[in-house]
């Protein structure tokens, strides 16, 4: 029998989170930070997504042979680790430019704005490809 492993995300914003997983429009288990889910599937193709609430990731079409081991990671958006510190980053940066040198970096703040409408995207239009799932 061939196994499918799939590793549950590591990413420090989903500590608290479990991911349901699909293979073929069936969910197979959750699966929450550092998890590891083991399954065993017959051979042949298969479709495998993860999906929280209303956030999905794509179907992933895959071809199981016999008695062959397949590995994933789940993961979210691409990037997403450093969209929130660098705008933490840039508020302080302005904040500092602001009360200690009365500088006006008003700029800064449309920056802010712009960044933030990449994680928005992911949370609305994009909500199909908010998790990534990668074969290891």
């Amino acid at each position: 029998m061939s196994k499918l492993i799939i590793k549950g995300r590591s990413d420090f914003d989903s500590r608290f989170l479990r991911d349901n997983v699909y293979l073929d429009s069936k969910k197979i288990g959750r699966i929450g930070f550092g998890e590891t889910l083991e399954i065993e599937v017959e051979p042949g193709n298969h479709n495998l997504y993860a999906r929280y609430i209303w956030l999905k990731s794509k179907n992933i079409s895959l071809l199981i042979e016999k008695d062959q081991d397949k590995k994933f990671k789940i993961s979210m958006y691409r990037y997403q680790q450093f969209v929130f510190p660098i705008i933490l980053l840039i508020l302080f940066a302005y904040s500092i430019a602001r009360i200690n040198y009365y500088i006006n970096l008003s700029f800064l703040l449309i920056l802010v704005i712009v960044i933030f409408a990449y994680p928005l995207y992911f949370l609305t239009i994009g909500k199909n490809r908010f998790f990534r799932i990668i074969e290891i």
